[in-house]
């Protein structure tokens, strides 16, 4: 998990420094607002009309990285 490292708030609450943050993927791979089908595994929600890998936000295969929108996005997320 990744920790907040200065009293942080956010949407009205605070989140003392110190405190863990853990993602929970779940909230995000299953969100109907990033995939058509979320429920179903269907690869062309990660392929462009070239058939190519699609980058996005709401895609986070293994964990989360230390990128700032990301944590964002799933931070309000999670507070939802």
């Amino acid at each position: 998990p990744h920790h907040v490292t200065r009293d942080t708030a956010f949407r009205g609450f605070l989140i003392p420094k110190g405190t863990d943050i853990i993602t929970l993927l779940n909230t995000v791979h299953y969100d109907p607002s990033q995939f058509l089908t979320p429920q179903e595994f269907k690869p062309e929600h990660f392929l462009d009309a070239n058939q190519s890998f699609k980058k996005s936000p709401a895609f986070i295969p293994f964990s989360a990285a230390l990128d700032v929108q990301r944590h964002s996005f799933l931070l309000s997320t999670l507070l939802l």
